[in-house]
């Protein structure tokens, strides 16, 4: 009943999907439909505003996303409808030509085919103009916008002589500029005395509350964090330069959200309220810098680099950020307004000048790290480029000189922040390829991986995460040099749509996406396997065998399932592969045969099971255990611990002694001698007392009992067997030892001795029998 009922609930549900993705399909169609009807009208338009927009870099910038979109989305119909056209002829063409008599059903069949034929035709004409007309505009506009770039970046304003001979004939309007400032718009006029008393109780909670906070945090370090790996001497380092900056953060934290009580209404902003929302961003970058660079005690460094490197370095991005923060005041205030434009151009041009110089200085001391030293052609090249951008800005070029600095150095930082991010990763595999800490033994557990063993996926996960990390970077470097966005979305274009070598197309979004349908149904797959063998097969009454067969084959089915599914994503035709494995039939057969012959016997051995993991077997001159049944071979380990791989066609169709197949108990003979002369009846007696004292050996009924038998009489002893049925075969050698042990103890309490093999050997000696000849015939003659 319950089964039953369950399977009306699948039907329902299975109903009810197909009724939503029926519709989401039709409501989809409906939408392309839709959105390609109004291309017409959005390409008029764009082709209307081109004229008037091209001076204004923003609407060129909107417009070229709109008409990317509209090629984009033309481009899709094409390739749609292009796929429907082809569907519809061959659906016409299996219909056969028309004839005059012909079925009813038949006919309207075919008169909506040529219906269909006819509508998706004059789509895929509508497209295919759009595409063309998307193209030719996307051109002009691209044309326009590098115009206006070039414009711009080529702009010329007044060089640094003219700036510095300005400045020098007018100091009292630059003197009169600043005191005006500093007297009528830095805001300390709006502070009353009880906003300053205030302000000032903050302060000094703020500051010893993160002093407070600084003991803490660095008693934790000292006592929890003592490990010696990467992500414990980062974690460290974040720590203890956070708790050293904690007093600077919560004081200016403090300050800014004050001040932004007391002046969020007053427009413009307060020179005040622009240094208080300042300071927080430059503790946090100056803390960042420390972090990564020169961290404080009592963390120690989790780079390799030498201490005069990552201190010089650390020094010269303080200088950057102190640099970028004096900008920021200079540039983003009241201040731009009060002072004359060529003071303000001035200050820029001192700004960048030691900008320059300090990156310039940077560069020089990554020269020091032994990994740089073989690149001073690219340093020295890094150099000149930065003294050329220093140029340009003396000269006027302004708008080019912003440009480079942003690019040179935001792909300086990132290329830093990468370099971190993949050591992070290479620590993060690394430890779940070894399996130390409990997260990571969960992990393998969950995936059925035992210990000092791979995780077969693991690499195919890093190759995906590693592959994602560089196209990341590829494309932010990108964004940040300013590719336009049909550079981008010819990229996004290639990735999607792929490109073609000859015949062969290739899309590497598919193929990443089947990459990454290899790596879960493989996961999921281990996992399932390992559930069913380790907690779901232990609940039935099935054999040990029989479970590790079941679990052995699920293992190869998720094996087949994530080629499939992944060579499916990938756009390969099955039709194709089986061409393909039809001409190799013939190879196979003949130069494949003995793989396809273990393989089958793989299969026959997983179903039939006569050896089964765990049994202990003899193939010829091999003798031990089995410990894995593999698709092609299995493998045995020897008593001397030895592997040893045996093709499973060899175990089909040879000869195989299985102690284990069955029944785990089985008998062992153990051989003994005794003197002539001994009590027979009294070796017999205490033989068997030996057996049924053994705890291992059966006595019970359920296998015949001990049994000792007079064999013959031998060259030196009286030779007898002591025959016994024992509970696991398994231990036969133990067994027989201990009763070896037992017996010659008894025997030497009874008197009774094990004889060793003996001969009596006669020399007889030549010359005596000579002398005893020639004495007789003496004793004769006389």
């Amino acid at each position: 009943m319950f089964f039953k009922r369950n399977i009306y609930l699948l039907k329902l549900l299975l109903v009810v999907f197909l009724a939503l993705h029926a519709g989401l399909v039709s409501a989809q169609n409906k939408l392309d439909e839709l959105s390609t009807s109004a291309y017409p009208t959005t390409l008029d338009k764009i082709e209307r505003d081109m004229t008037s927009a091209r001076d204004d870099e923003q609407k060129l910038v909107e417009m070229i996303k709109l008409i990317t979109n509209v090629k984009s989305g033309s481009i899709e119909c094409v390739n749609t409808e292009s796929e429907k056209l082809g569907k519809f002829k061959s659906d016409l063409a299996t219909l056969g030509q028309s004839v005059k008599i012909e079925a009813k059903r038949v006919k309207d069949k075919r008169e909506e085919l040529n219906s269909e034929i006819l509508g998706s035709e004059k789509r895929l004409a509508s497209c295919s103009v759009f595409v063309l007309r998307s193209e030719e505009l996307l051109k002009q506009l691209n044309i326009s916008h590098q115009d206006l770039l070039a414009e711009r970046f080529f702009a010329k304003g007044p060089n640094i002589n003219e700036l510095i001979q300005e400045s020098w004939n007018k100091p009292a309007l630059w003197f009169k500029s600043v005191s005006s400032f500093l007297l009528n718009n830095t805001g300390i006029e709006l502070l009353s005395l009880k906003d300053m008393m205030v302000l000032f109780v903050v302060f000094i909670i703020a500051f010893f509350s993160g002093r407070a906070f600084r003991q803490k945090i660095i008693e934790y370090i000292n006592k929890k964090m003592m490990n010696d790996t990467f992500s414990n001497h980062f974690s460290r380092s974040l720590l203890a330069v956070s708790a050293f900056y904690s007093p600077y953060l919560l004081v200016s934290c403090s300050l800014a959200i004050y001040c932004y009580v007391l002046t969020s209404k007053i427009v413009p902003v307060p020179f005040i309220s622009v240094i208080a929302y300042g300071l927080p961003i430059y503790f946090s970058l100056i803390a960042i810098v420390e972090i990564f660079l020169d961290p404080r005690q009592p963390a120690i460094p989790f780079h390799n680099l030498p201490e005069l490197v990552s201190k010089g370095l650390a020094q010269r991005l303080k200088v950057f950020f102190l640099l970028l923060f004096i900008g920021y005041l200079l540039f983003t205030t009241l201040l731009t307004q009060s002072l004359p434009k060529e003071t303000l151009l001035l200050s820029r041009g001192i700004l960048v000048f030691v900008f320059v110089l300090n990156l310039v200085w940077a560069v020089r001391i990554l020269g020091q790290l032994p990994r740089f030293a073989d690149t001073y052609l690219m340093r020295f090249g890094l150099s000149l480029i930065l003294l050329s951008v220093l140029i340009v800005e003396l000269s006027g070029y302004r708008n080019l000189s912003t440009y480079l600095i942003t690019a040179i150095f935001g792909t300086l930082i990132l290329s830093g922040i990468f370099i971190i991010i993949l050591r992070l990763v290479k620590e993060f595999f690394d430890g779940l390829i070894k399996g130390k800490r409990k997260w990571q033994k969960y992990i393998r557990g969950s995936l059925g991986v035992k210990l000092r063993k791979k995780l077969p996926e693991l690499f195919w996960i890093r190759f995906v995460v590693l592959a994602g990390l560089w196209i990341g970077l590829a494309v932010l470097i990108l964004r940040i040099w300013g590719l336009s966005e049909t550079g981008f979305q010819k990229i996004n274009l290639i990735i999607m749509d792929g490109f073609a070598i000859g015949s062969l197309k290739i899309i590497p979004i598919r193929i990443v996406l089947a990459i990454i349908a290899v790596i879960v149904i493989l996961a999921i797959s281990r996992w399932f396997r390992s559930r069913l063998e380790l907690s779901w097969l232990l609940r039935t009454n099935m054999e040990r065998g029989a479970r590790e067969a079941v679990a052995t084959i699920s293992g190869y089915i998720g094996v087949a399932i994530a080629v499939l599914v992944s060579l499916s994503i990938a756009g390969v035709e099955f039709g194709n592969l089986a061409i393909i494995a039809g001409a190799l039939s013939v190879g196979i057969g003949f130069g494949l045969q003995n793989i396809v012959n273990n393989f089958v016997s793989g299969l026959i051995l997983l179903f039939e099971r006569p050896v089964k993991t765990g049994d202990w077997i003899v193939v010829g001159n091999t003798e031990g255990y089995v410990r894995r049944i593999s698709i092609r071979s299995t493998q045995i380990q020897t008593f001397d611990q030895a592997d040893v791989i045996v093709p499973n066609s060899e175990l089909i169709s040879g000869q195989v002694t299985n102690w284990m197949l069955r029944d785990v108990r089985g008998r062992i003979t153990v051989p003994i001698g005794v003197a002539y002369g001994s009590d027979t009846l009294l070796v017999k007696k205490l033989l068997l007392d030996v057996a049924y004292k053994h705890s291992s050996v059966v006595n019970d009924g359920s296998s015949p009992e001990p049994k000792v038998l007079f064999i013959s009489f031998g060259d030196s002893a009286l030779l007898f067997e002591l025959r016994v049925f024992i509970k696991n075969i398994d231990q036969r050698f133990l067994v027989s030892s201990d009763l070896n042990f037992a017996i010659d103890e008894v025997f030497r309490e009874h008197n009774i001795q094990i004889p060793f093999p003996q001969r009596d050997v006669h020399i007889k000696n030549a010359l005596d029998d000579s002398a005893n000849s020639n004495d007789g015939d003496n004793n004769k003659s006389e």
